[in-house]
């Protein structure tokens, strides 16, 4: 029973990480595209505490925040372009984000892309992505081989 539980496990997981792996790939065509001029942009906080590798982004016609990161550290994705800094209110842009997470019930939402008419500003990095994707089916593989050599040896029922 253990046997046969663990692998479906490592299935499910293995499956879930399709997900991930594909969210690296993402193109704008892929993306929900939201355009307008910036009402306001800015330094996120958090916990009141203001974070400066983090912007917030808000659209004259688009009620929720766009949230993207300008660095990578232990919390954030490296970008691998971003010109955020030299957008101000009033620019008009477009603003590409992925809806598989889910935004109608997020304030705030992740941006993949933005673009100042054909010029790109931001581009989110994604070479993470499919390094853990790659690392999680990796393990996952492991672990079904480790749990069938284990049931042959007679350790596991």
């Amino acid at each position: 029973m253990l046997t046969a539980r663990t692998i479906y496990v490592m299935l499910f997981v293995s499956a879930m990480t399709i997900f991930l792996y594909k969210r690296g790939d993402a193109t704008r065509n892929e993306l929900e595209l939201v355009s307008g001029k910036i009402k306001g942009l800015g330094i996120a906080e958090v916990n009141g505490t203001p974070d400066p590798l983090m912007r917030l982004i808000r659209l004259e016609n688009y009620k929720k925040l766009f949230a993207m990161s300008v660095a990578r550290d232990a919390r954030h994705v490296e970008p691998k372009l971003t010109r955020i800094d030299e957008l101000k209110a009033g620019d008009s842009i477009s603003i590409y984000f992925d809806t598989s997470y889910g935004v109608d019930d997020k304030s705030v939402i992740s941006v993949m892309f933005i673009d100042k008419g054909s010029i790109p500003y931001f581009i989110l990095g994604h070479g993470d992505n499919k390094l853990i994707a790659y690392f999680i089916w990796g393990m996952a593989f492991i672990s079904i081989v480790g749990v069938l050599i284990l049931k042959k040896a007679g350790k596991i029922s």
